[in-house]
């Protein structure tokens, strides 16, 4: 059986809700294990440039790290991550539609119609969001930036008689 219209709009906003949602709890995962590798990377990093290497090495292990714990943060949000059914129940109870998609959905009663703007009730909490980000950020800068002397080694050092 071919799908409505009215099925294909439904279930493709249900997918968008999916989306947002899952996104969320990827991040909710991800920006803390990113500031805490940050603070890791810059301890490294300052350790570095007072040893006399650089910071690019440590830099480039902290984008691995951070990629490997993007992937690692996916595969631990994913046990709490929606379904298109239940985009369709986030729809239902926003929009007062009593279940309809869902029915729908099994096979009893018709799709209902499209509404106009259709409204997930989700919204980004952006400042709980963008301070993880903006402190890894600071950090890494000021590890990079702050002046540190490298140690001298000791056959460097010139040994004054008293």
């Amino acid at each position: 059986m071919n799908p409505t219209p009215h099925q294909n709009w439904w279930t493709q906003r249900a997918r968008r809700v999916c989306v947002r949602v899952n996104a969320g709890w990827w991040l909710d995962y991800f920006l803390p294990t990113v500031l805490v590798l940050s603070v890791m990377a810059a301890v490294a990093v300052l350790l570095a440039r007072h040893a006399g290497a650089g910071a690019g090495p440590v830099l480039g292990m902290y984008a691995g790290a951070c990629a490997l714990a993007a992937a690692g943060c996916l595969l631990g949000a994913r046990r709490r991550f929606e379904t298109v059914r239940d985009g369709l129940v986030r729809l239902e109870a926003r929009h007062g539609l009593r279940s309809r998609l869902t029915s729908a959905e099994e096979g009893v009663g018709d799709w209902p119609p499209p509404i106009g703007a259709p409204d997930d009730g989700l919204a980004w909490a952006w400042q709980r969001s963008l301070w993880h980000p903006l402190v890894s950020a600071a950090l890494l800068a000021a590890a990079v930036l702050i002046p540190v002397r490298p140690a001298a080694s000791e056959a460097a050092q010139v040994v004054e008689e008293p």
